[in-house]
Formats: C-alpha cells, sequence, structure tokens
C-alpha cells in the first residue's frame, strides 16, 4: 500500500500559509509528516490532523450582565466588578 504525500508548497496552501510556516510546525513536532532527506512531506491524514489543531473551539455565549468565570475581572475589586454587571 502506497501513501500519497505532497511537498510542503503544496500542503501549505491548505492552511493559508507558507511553506516556511508549515516547516517550522513540523520542525516544532506540532504537526506530523514525513522527512524525506532534506524535505518535507504531509499526507492526506496529516493534513487533516493538523487542521483540526488548528480549529479554534467556539464558546457559548454569557447572557449580559453575567460574569464569565476565568475572564478579565476575576482579578478586578469587588466595586468594579458589580459596575460591570450592572
Amino acid at each position: 500500500m502506497t501513501v500519497t504525500t505532497y511537498p510542503l508548497e503544496e500542503a501549505a496552501e491548505h492552511f493559508g500559509n507558507s511553506p516556511e510556516w508549515l516547516a517550522v510546525q513540523l520542525r516544532s513536532g506540532r504537526f506530523s509528516g514525513y522527512k524525506v532527506g532534506r524535505k518535507w512531506r504531509m499526507s492526506d491524514a496529516d493534513i487533516a490532523e493538523a487542521l483540526e489543531k488548528c480549529r479554534r473551539e467556539v464558546r457559548p455565549e454569557t447572557p449580559a450582565g453575567e460574569v464569565e468565570a476565568g475572564s478579565r475581572l476575576t482579578s478586578a475589586t469587588a466595586t468594579t466588578r458589580r459596575r460591570f454587571a450592572s
């Protein structure tokens, strides 16, 4: 069974970034890929996995007047939190 791999120039088009950026991600271990000689290559599965790692999770909206746990106001004084809540 052979796995189709793509050079960084083609793989980088999926991310909208440069091949240099993708090479940095591969060297750091954030993304998976194949190093063939001096060149990096990525399979369809590697590209799909890397795109999934780049996905941003959508946070549910907090109703108006409520302060989200862990927000910037947690270190605020009680008076400041009360002002933002109203």
